[in-house]
This record gives C-alpha cells, structure tokens and sequence, in this order.
C-alpha cells in the first residue's frame, strides 16, 4: 500500500529509497499531508452529523479527528527538523525531533481526552441528559468513518514500518482508538434507534477516557526511546553476524548501540582477536570492520581491539569450564575477556562476566560463586572478575 503511495506522491521514489534521510523525510511529508486532510474531512463531516443530531457522543469523535489533525502537523514539523544537520549545538544531529513530535502528539491526545473527560463528568454528576436527533445519515456518516479509520490504521502502521518511524506509529495506534471510540458511537446510535435507550453522554466518557488511554501508552512508548530504550534485537544480531564473519574474530562483546534518532545510530562494540596475531595485521582488520559496519548500517563505528589468549589447552579448557559453570547461575551468563598470568604461587583468572539486569544474583554473588568454583578447580587460582551489566 504505502510503496504504492510513495511512487505516486514521492517524485523520483524508487524502491529501497526510503532508507535514504532525504526521501525519507519526503515520504514522512506526504504521509503526514495525507493525514492532515483525511481527518481535517472527518472533522467536517462528524461536526455536521453532531451538530444536526445534537450528540455529545458524535460531537466528540469529530473534535479528536480535528486534533488528530493538528498531531499530523506536529509529526511533520518533527520530519522535517529531524533533517537538520549537525551543528556546535547538536553534534550528533536532530534526529531526536521525531521522538520529541512524537511524545507532543502523544501530549496532545491525552489533553483532548481530559477535557472531554471534564465535561461529560459535568454533564454525568448534573444528570444531564442529551437529546439527541439520530437518523439514517448520521449511522452512515459515522460507519464511512470507521472504515476510513480503519484504512489510516494500515496506512499508518505501514509507513511507519516502512519508514521506521515512531511518530507514524503512535499516530497508528491513536487511530486504531479512534476506531474503537467511533463503533462505540455507531452501536450507541444503534440502541438509540432500535430501543430508545440513551446512553449517548457515557458513550461520549467512554471515547474520552479512550483517548486518555492511548495517549499515555503513546507517551509511554516514547519516552522509553528518548530516556535510551535498547535497541532491536535483530539490529544487535545483525552487526555481530557482520563482525563474526571474519576469519581472526574469535568473539564479540559489549555492543552498544547509541540512538541519536531514525537512521543516526552510533556504534561501538569490543572484538577479541587471538593474543598472538600481528598488531598491524589485526589493526588493518579491525578498520576493515569498521568501515563495513559504517557503511551498511549508515552509522559511525567504533571497536576495541582484545587480545585473547586462544589455542593454549589449559586456558581453552578454563575458559570452557568457567563458562559453562556460569550459565548453572543464569542459562544467559557469558564469559568474555579471559586471561591468565601466572605467578610463583598464585595465578590469576582475568575475565568479565556479561549478565542481563533482571539476573537474580547479584554482583558480589556472581563473583563470590564463581571464584570458589575455580578454587575448587585449583586452589592456587585468584579471580578478577568484572560484572557488565546488559
């Protein structure tokens, strides 16, 4: 759908091109264009239909289309300062504006639904009761209007994967609310008509505190992306599986991905390389690496180089040990970093252990029960142990 869009509203829009900053912001443009007048039109014409029906219910659908609106404005205005080049301020760019447009739009919903909220609760507490006037046009407006949400769901939902956009997937799901607050409406109508029962100005408490609730799950969603939410696990997958596909990379650790915005990653990452190999030569393959990584994830790439003893039986055989002692603990427990020095009568095992925040032990416990397994291995082994966090 959104491919088909792009072709025709995007000049000189190829396939794959929305992976490019430029025609990115030129998709989001017209995606968030097209926004802007579907609901600027379902304003109108539910406005008319509140209007002549005289219903809170229907009344209040219309002004959060007129809002829905105003948050595709904001979502475009996000676009296009997310483009800004980098500058003494921002150094890292402005990709950020589009989580910030998008926790204002996420703002905006909340506020709609609060104040709709305030005046049914008015109307509720006072045990008004609104008349209302429902016919035949008002359910076919109303039913037009689902289905017309129901695609900007989809559409949004697609450009939003598409695009990889934030903005246009909250706007998605405050769509898809919309959905459930205008069939809510349309049912209600339907009672009206069928059984002379009203409820209309619950109806209209139920569409608000629907807005309030997606307003804050929108809200929620994009803080954690602005507070440094992790990045996808695909993404980690994919740049190990980069690294890892060099011949002398004996293992990949501490892999940070940072999130300046859509698009404006930065990279850095630890890869061990054998103990033994030639400084020039692992330098050479590391810089090889990093341009890799730059250019196919567009992203600026940092690696530290760690040299691992490799192909020394009894530190393979450590290294083994230990590892497998680890994931007794925690099945997600890896061992990274190993070293061995030795001494007259002592020898220290040097290594970090990668754990994920929710693991159960505890630091000093990690470090506590592993070093008395490599006693038990030897009694003349000492542990530096280093707990990372993940």
């Amino acid at each position: 759908m959104t491919e088909l869009f792009f072709k025709t509203f995007v000049k000189g829009y190829k396939r794959g091109d929305d992976n490019d900053n430029d025609v990115r912001y030129r998709c989001g443009f017209a995606v968030s264009v097209f926004g802007i007048v579907l609901n600027v039109l379902l304003f109108v014409v539910k406005m008319f239909a509140g209007i002549i029906t005289m219903s809170v219910a229907i009344t209040a659908d219309a002004v959060n289309n007129l809002f829905d609106s105003l948050s595709s404005g904001v979502t475009l205005a996000g676009f296009r300062m997310s483009q800004r080049p980098a500058d003494k301020e921002h150094p890292f760019g402005h990709g950020r504006a589009e989580y910030v447009a998008g926790l204002a739009v996420a703002m905006l919903i909340i506020f709609t639904g609060a104040e709709f909220a305030k005046e049914t609760i008015g109307r509720i507490i006072g045990g008004e009761e609104a008349e209302i006037s429902l016919g035949a046009v008002s359910l076919v407006i109303l039913a037009v209007s689902v289905l017309v949400k129901v695609f900007m769901v989809v559409f949004y939902r697609s450009a939003g994967k598409s695009l990889d956009s934030t903005a246009l997937k909250v706007a998605a799901a405050d769509s898809l609310s919309d959905v459930c607050g205008t069939v809510a409406v349309l049912l209600g109508n339907v009672l009206y008509l069928a059984a002379g029962i009203n409820i209309d100005v619950f109806l209209g408490m139920f569409v608000a505190l629907l807005i309030v609730y997606n307003g804050l799950m929108a809200a929620k969603d994009v803080t954690n992306l602005l507070l440094g939410a992790p990045p996808d696990k695909e993404l980690l997958t994919a740049i190990e599986d980069v690294v890892t596909s060099y011949d002398g990379i004996m293992g990949v650790h501490d892999l940070v991905v940072h999130n300046y915005g859509i698009g404006r990653y930065i990279i850095s990452l630890h890869a061990e390389v054998p103990d033994n190999m030639d400084f020039i030569a692992a330098h050479e393959l590391i810089d090889e690496i990093e341009t890799k990584l730059s250019v196919k994830f567009r992203s600026p790439t940092t690696i530290h180089l760690d040299p691992v003893a490799y192909g020394d039986k009894v530190i393979d055989g450590l290294r083994s040990a230990i590892r497998e002692f680890v994931k007794t603990i925690d099945t997600r427990l890896t061992v990274h970093d190993f070293r061995k020095t030795n001494g007259a009568n002592r020898e220290n095992l040097i290594f970090d252990i990668a754990a994920p925040f929710d693991c159960a032990a505890t630091d000093a416990e990690l470090r506590a029960k592993t070093a008395a397994f490599c006693k038990e291995i030897d009694t003349k082994y000492e542990t530096i142990i280093k707990i990372d966090r993940m």
